[in-house]
């Protein structure tokens, strides 16, 4: 894990300044730190202890905060003086500052870590460098450089020092450059905290008990075996007291390493003192990344809340499972550690997370896709392809590719089901043709569209030899015909779904229905297409046809079609039209007509149509008249009922005409809603996620309409998340609000950086992109970043997200 906090930009410089005068009115002043009174050269050390509930772990830290006056009586300055905390002398280009020896008051300490509060203007610099003495051994001066900035009380977070056990003592060294400009940074403060972290389980005693990993040829791809908070040692279990979790679906994939030592004695030990680090020292409250890894291929739950739990690791955070590989994979040299190149097992269990999750979402582990706000990346990416840090090392990162290729092996690994086949009948006669339905679902039950889904069907002895046909995409139903039954008998069906695209692997099923011994009637066919039409609630203008079969020079036609109202009504195709009218289809749009009657009584739920060819123009064979376009209207079935179809021919004759009515079911699985941006006027563009992955957005009005389920996830580039818990759509229509709706939620403005808190690092974005166009700070929409950005964000400050208020 790698953040930066660019000090480079002059409008940044700016923004601060403007910050800082805000943050007057949003917060409490900061209570300076008391100095620590002096014990002969030594601080006094707070103590804290952090046990789990059952006392199988525990974490002991001493921390103690070193100000200006304590370190300047207590080691050595050259070129540095004491002004408001250690700076350079006047004149001074350059100085150095050496610490006293600093003894942990621990029998036994696992790690150290340092954070500071420090002034470093643009061009200047200020290094930090450490020795360690572990059991009377000092090593060589090491660079400790800020791995993340801020964390608590804006400090700079230092690299974690591990020494895995036994008495110890650290000494530092600050090197102070001063800019061109004349500028000198400050060091106000060095807070060190000492921790043993080696009372817990073992890293041993864990893979001994872990069950047997799943077979890479599973599909779909499992979730693989973790290590519970609780099972590694977490004080806190499964819980996260200190840090509420937070929600956003999972579109990326973000690999780290941890930059920890290669050769610990114990990896669960290492976990337990990253997480101390993130939750007790930099004031993260849990562990940044999602999961850890160990060399091993053990993997150790992270951050606490479950599936698509916001971590803390990149600035943007939202939208990614991190994954910490713990020890150094390159570049951290520069840390006194060695590098490694990444064991097959630990590559192995991060392709078995990242193969689960992205199976999970359907997404394509070797896309690209935009992250957040920070650009488009790969879908699994490294730390350093989101901000600028070595994370994950050189040779971590070189084995990205690979890991995309294989989770993409495992990804396109996917079960499917074909939950159901139905036919539009329980039994047929003789010529009469057969309407088959398919319904295919994936592993969570949800339907699978762009399918290809094709049925073979034997027929009874005597009958044609097997033929097979493809069924049509009706958004997870695929419906077909098959007509060729003109021998009495059982017709299996044997229905097959595979996916051009390989997302999953085949699947199939057999069914059968019989036919009878009596012929369907002669004459032409009048009927409706698909017989049975299955659609969401959600669903975009489902459509059916009123067809023609076995024509022979039909010159006119009337039709009369009965539906209910309550359940679908017709889409208008011609709003300049007075009324509503239906669609002209193919068999009446290539040939001269005449349409003498076309209005649909939407009161009543019928259609009326006439038509009669012109000239010597007749119909026959097979012919589409009308399209009818549904718009569903609530949850249920109708009948699409033919009361009346009248024929005549070339002559002026009555043909008969055999009818065949159809049904339209409208399914409930379906959400509605409404989303308000603050400080906007147009609600479109918001992004909504149902719980069985279906996504839509909203129109100009904040209205949405998606299939499947609560949880409903709900987001927008600037503004706080907002989620629909189950049970929400209940609540709101026992208030006697809309049947299937969630209600109404105003997202709040200002989560620039979308880590679902607005905070000082949204307000420094806003600042720093004042009068600019930038489209992530204009909060409010109006094509420039000013004043009123920044005062929303100011307005919301301290507000965190997911939003649940729904009314």
């Amino acid at each position: 894990m790698k953040g930066v906090f660019n000090f480079k930009s002059k409008r940044l410089l700016g923004g601060v300044v403007l910050i800082l005068a805000l943050l007057v009115t949003l917060s409490p002043a900061t209570v300076a730190l008391a100095q620590p009174p002096l014990q002969g050269a030594q601080p006094v050390f707070a103590a804290s202890s952090y046990a789990s509930a059952d006392g199988s772990s525990t974490i002991q830290m001493q921390e103690t905060t070193l100000n200006s006056e304590f370190l300047a009586a207590n080691g050595n300055m050259d070129g540095v003086v004491v002004a408001n905390g250690l700076t350079l002398a006047e004149g001074q280009p350059n100085g150095i500052y050496v610490s006293g020896t600093i003894n942990s008051p621990l029998p036994s300490t696992t790690d150290i870590a340092p954070t500071w509060a420090a002034d470093v203007p643009a061009g200047a610099a200020l290094k930090i460098e450490t020795r360690v003495n572990v059991n009377g051994n000092w090593s060589g001066w090491v660079e400790n450089p800020a791995i993340y900035f801020p964390v608590r009380d804006n400090q700079f977070g230092g690299a974690l020092i591990w020494i895995g056990g036994g008495q110890a003592a650290l000494e530092f060294r600050v090197t102070f450059q001063r800019a061109q400009t004349g500028a000198a940074p400050v060091l106000r403060s060095i807070t060190l905290a000492f921790s043993n972290s080696s009372q817990g389980p073992t890293a041993s005693a864990i893979a001994s008990q872990l069950p047997m990993a799943a077979a890479a040829n599973i599909c779909p791809a499992p979730k693989p075996t973790i290590v519970s908070r609780t099972t590694w040692g977490c004080p806190d279990g499964q819980d996260s007291p200190r840090w509420a979790p937070s929600y956003a679906p999972v579109t990326h994939v973000i690999v780290h390493h941890t930059a920890t030592p290669n050769d610990p004695q114990d990896w669960a030990a290492m976990v337990r003192s990253i997480w101390n680090v993130h939750a007790n020292l930099w004031w993260w409250g849990d562990v940044g990344y999602n999961y850890l890894i160990d060399p091993n291929g053990v993997i150790y739950e992270g951050r606490a809340g479950g599936d698509d739990v916001v971590g803390k690791h990149d600035t943007f955070n939202a939208g990614s499972m991190a994954i910490g590989f713990i020890g150094c994979y390159g570049n951290c040299g520069y840390l006194g550690l060695s590098d490694a190149e990444p064991s097959q097992a630990m590559l192995d269990a991060g392709v078995a997370l990242a193969a689960w999750k992205l199976g999970q979402k359907g997404i394509d582990p070797t896309s690209t896709a935009q992250y957040n706000v920070a650009g488009i990346v790969p879908v699994i990416a490294g730390g350093r392809d989101v901000v600028a840090t070595f994370s994950p090392g050189d040779y971590l990162y070189a084995r990205l590719p690979w890991m995309r290729d294989a989770a993409a092996q495992r990804v396109r690994c996917q079960a499917c089901t074909i939950s159901d086949v139905i036919f539009d009948k329980s039994q047929y006669n003789v010529g009469e043709t057969i309407y088959v339905t398919a319904r295919v679902v994936d592993q969570a039950g949800s339907p699978i569209s762009g399918a290809r889904v094709t049925a073979s069907v034997t027929p009874p002895v005597g009958g044609a030899a097997t033929s097979s046909f493809d069924l049509a995409d009706l958004t997870g139903y695929y419906q077909g015909s098959f007509s060729d039954t003109s021998v009495p008998g059982t017709y299996r069906f044997d229905i097959s779904a595979s996916d051009p695209g390989g997302r999953f692997t085949p699947c199939s099923r057999s069914a059968s229905v019989s036919v009878g011994g009596t012929p369907v009637p002669t004459g032409v066919t009048v009927k409706i297409e698909p017989e049975r039409l299955t659609a969401s609630w959600c669903a975009h203008q489902p459509t059916m046809a009123v067809s023609l079969k076995g024509a022979s020079q039909i010159r006119s036609v009337a039709l009369e079609v009965q539906f209910n109202p309550q359940i679908v009504q017709v889409v208008d195709a011609d709003p300049n039209q007075r009324g509503v009218q239906v669609r002209l289809d193919g068999g009446l749009l290539s040939r001269p007509t005449s349409v003498l009657r076309n209005e649909v009584d939407t009161g009543a739920g019928r259609i009326f149509f006439e038509a009669t060819m012109l000239g010597s123009e007749t119909i026959n064979g097979d012919a589409g008249l009308i399209i009818i376009d549904w718009r569903p209207q609530s949850p249920g079935s109708t009948s699409v009922a033919l009361v009346r179809a009248d024929l005549t021919n070339a002559s002026g004759q009555a043909v008969t005409a055999i009818r065949q009515d159809g049904v339209v079911e409208i399914t409930a699985d379906c959400v509605s809603g409404t989303v308000i941006l603050q400080g906007r006027s147009d609600f479109s563009g918001v992004s909504v996620t149902s719980a069985s992955g279906a996504h839509t957005f909203t129109d100009a009005q904040g209205r949405f309409g998606v299939s499947g389920g609560e949880p409903i996830t709900v987001s927008y580039p600037g503004y706080l998340s907002a989620v629909a818990q189950p049970g929400t759509m209940a609540r709101v229509a026992a208030a006697g609000g809309e049947a299937n709706s969630v209600g109404s939620i105003t997202l709040l403005a200002g989560d620039v950086n979308q880590d679902n808190s607005i905070n000082i690092f949204d307000v420094a974005m806003v600042a720093s992109r004042m009068d600019t166009s930038d489209p992530a700070a204009d909060l409010n929409g109006d094509g420039v970043v000013n004043i009123l950005d920044l005062s929303i964000v100011a307005g919301n400050y301290g507000q965190q997200g997911p939003l649940t208020d729904w009314r």
